[in-house]
């Protein structure tokens, strides 16, 4: 709840006693995921926190909003009770109080937009939800109220949703005692309402935005229990708001309005999927790149279940998909295929991988975190190189193209590296890397992947008496044993918090201990290591 509190504060306006989160607002385009968290919390609002929310949205059980304001009608007809419309049709309602933000701008009312504005925007939306209905392969049931707000909100956000049951959205049986209503039992309607940042829009813009909103409504429908779609736990950002952006993104291909969105997805792979909100188009675009299943199925599917269970109903658990994810962010498309991502809306963005030195003695190691990506350019600067990755890890460089492939010892000499008479070493020369510089794209699945990295020179490695080799999984394989009483579990806690040379390094482990931590970590990576 309080979380609730400062995301409104944030997206609406600063509620008495809230501390809110420093930073630029600007990139608040949509005040549909605050709402919904303060309604999630209903119960624990106090009374004042209540009707500021309630004062955001129209009263649905006159003609007229609880400031006074007309409520005009769409071109496609009027309706004496906006409970009784048919699906489809479209009811403007304005709202035009004045608000005084505690330690913020006192921002004026403005009159909403004139009659040709509102018949554009009422002609548009129509064309989207058809648009919307014909590729998601279902018609939208249930009246959508449209409004114009006539005053600015403190972070300028665009619009916002609020799917409703039958009966009256919001009431006011007195000033005292006004009420939510219509936020729990079966979806029968949708409320979408524009700020003047959200109607002043214009072109691709102003349709991105109205098909975002538009999709809510449609993911509220096929979830159906509005208690379900209101509850973070069964309705996440990652696939409420990322796949709203993903939809609109396919009915509106061109806009540059969800730059910021594949901005935070482009250049912070890090984030874990089941944080991420609006940026999670990307992921959704990757799936539908890579996927068997149809994504708007997929994303149909999804909604109304826990992230793990959503997850589950897509194809993002397959090797394809976890061996590209990663390293498509390189937008190398030279690479391959694996190394390339593009899609409707899509900034031309390119992630700067972290760029690291491997020369004798070097050993480095780099971990994604589950459902998270990695990406890192390697210069080999030593003679032989030992490559070792635990989980989904891609690799490409001039003359190879690699993923999930365990153990991989290269030569990185023009000259090879076979050992001189005499040496301890006799095994023949490891495979020519052919080329120094190598790109890794590392994958988190349901547990942490990691990229290991070992140089070694000539001399050293001709006086080992066991060289490490080339050590490939077999398909399917989960070959290998675990050291009776090693937890596989702390095992990979300690990899996801401090990355394999924590493991390497813990205090807590015993020598014993942690070899056993290593061989359990390769055997869930599909290969065992060599003695």
């Amino acid at each position: 709840v309080t979380m609730a509190r400062q995301a409104f504060s944030l997206a609406f306006e600063q509620l008495p006693g809230v501390a809110v989160p420093s930073g630029p607002r600007d990139d608040i385009r949509s005040g549909s995921a605050a709402l919904r968290m303060m309604v999630a919390h209903w119960d624990e609002l106090t009374g004042h926190e209540q009707q500021t929310v309630i004062s955001y949205l129209p009263s649905a059980d006159s003609a007229n909003t609880e400031s006074g304001d007309g409520v005009v009608p769409s071109t496609e007809g009027a309706f004496e009770d906006p409970r009784t419309q048919r699906a489809g049709m479209v009811v403007f309602a304005s709202a035009s109080r004045t608000r005084v933000t505690p330690g913020g701008p006192v921002r004026a009312p403005r009159d909403g937009p004139d009659d040709a504005t509102r018949n554009t925007i009422a002609a548009r939306f129509a064309e989207l939800q058809a648009s919307l209905e014909a590729r998601s392969g279902a018609a939208l049931t249930g009246a959508v109220e449209l409004s114009f707000n006539t005053r600015e909100i403190v972070a300028d956000s665009a619009a916002y949703t609020l799917p409703h049951s039958a009966g009256q959205l919001v009431t006011y049986p007195t000033p005292t005692t006004a009420t939510l209503s219509g936020t729990s039992g079966g979806y029968a309607g949708c409320f979408v309402a524009l700020n003047p940042r959200g109607w002043d829009s214009r072109g691709t813009d102003l349709d991105f935005i109205l098909a975002h909103e538009l999709y809510h409504c449609f993911e509220a429908m096929y979830i159906g229990d509005l208690s379900v779609f209101y509850d973070p736990a069964t309705a996440p950002g990652w696939v409420i708001e990322g796949g709203a952006n993903w939809a609109a993104a396919q009915v509106v291909p061109t806009s540059r309005y969800p730059s910021v969105f594949w901005q935070q997805y482009l250049l912070v792979p890090s984030t874990q999927l089941f944080t991420q909100t609006y940026d999670a188009i990307g992921f959704w675009n990757h799936l539908s790149e890579v996927s068997s299943i149809d994504t708007w199925t997929a994303l149909k599917n999804a909604l109304g279940k826990s992230s793990a269970e959503a997850l589950a109903q897509t194809d993002a658990g397959t090797d394809t998909f976890l061996d590209s994810w990663a390293s498509s962010l390189f937008r190398e498309p030279s690479y391959g295929l694996a190394w390339q991502t593009d899609g409707p809306t899509m900034s031309a963005l390119r992630f700067t991988p972290e760029q690291i030195t491997i020369d004798d003695g070097s050993r480095v190691s780099r971990t994604a975190l589950p459902l998270a990506k990695t990406l890192l350019k390697a210069s080999i600067a030593t003679d032989v190189v030992v490559i070792v990755s635990v989980g989904h890890v891609t690799l490409h460089n001039a003359a190879h193209d690699q993923a999930n492939f365990g153990q991989l010892v290269y030569c990185a000499r023009d000259e090879g590296c076979a050992c001189p008479p005499g040496s301890i070493n006799t095994s023949p020369s490891p495979d020519a890397l052919g080329g120094r510089e190598v790109a890794f794209g590392v994958t988190g699945s349901d547990r942490s992947a990691v990229l290991a990295l070992g140089g070694t020179s000539l001399a050293d490695w001709c006086r080992k008496e066991r060289p490490p080799t080339s050590n490939r999984p077999a398909n399917g394989a989960t070959a290998g044993t675990r050291a009776t009483g090693v937890d596989s579990t702390l095992c990979h806690q300690i990899v996801e918090r401090l990355g394999i040379d924590g493991l390497l390094n813990s205090p807590t482990l015993s020598p014993a201990d942690i070899e056993a931590c290593v061989a359990e970590l390769l055997a869930s990576g599909g290969f065992v290591p060599q003695n």
